[in-house]
């Protein structure tokens, strides 16, 4: 670390200029909204490939035999459609 101090240091103006502007722009372009937007889009891209993953495993478990239909009634994570009354 001692060597690195000593290096910028001694480092020549217009080299110190070059590599301020190189990082400013490096900061300027990864600002809050850029991570913002990298994490949600890591966050949403693993959750589509686990809903991928579930749907595939759950499909996968599917009966075959003809005397045990798969009727969803035992996967509680599936929304249950409400019909309109019309009854009036």
């Amino acid at each position: 670390m001692a060597g690195a101090i000593v290096q910028a240091l001694t480092m020549p103006l217009d080299e110190r200029r070059q590599r301020h502007a190189a990082l400013l722009e490096s900061i300027l372009e990864n600002d809050v909204h850029k991570w913002q937007n990298d994490f949600l889009d890591a966050l949403l891209t693993e959750r589509r490939s686990a809903e991928h993953s579930r749907f595939a495993t759950q499909t996968s478990r599917a009966p075959v035999s003809s005397e045990a239909p798969y009727d969803g009634a035992d996967d509680h994570r599936l929304p249950r459609a409400r019909l309109p009354d019309r009854t009036a």
